[in-house]
């Protein structure tokens, strides 16, 4: 995005009942952004070669449990 003078853009995707149809505009854009409430979704993330990059945003404000959880849950994932 030369024009915005940023190098990367992430889609939101909190809202669960719209995440696929919002999952389809991150393919387009650098990556998605995810809060700790979607943990679940990250093997799936992971896993879509489509999807480049992952921003977890801590949404309950606590980023050093989120990056805790998230180190937790990503060991046993290749």
């Amino acid at each position: 995005m030369p024009q915005w003078k940023v190098d990367r853009v992430f889609i939101q995707a909190y809202n669960e009942a719209n995440f696929q149809e919002e999952l389809n505009y991150a393919k387009n854009y650098a990556g998605v952004a995810i809060s700790e409430r979607q943990f679940h979704r990250l093997k799936e993330l992971i896993d879509n070669p489509e999807i480049k990059s992952i921003l977890i945003f801590p949404l309950a404000g606590k980023p050093e449990e989120t990056a805790s959880s998230l180190k937790n849950l990503t060991k046993d994932i290749k």
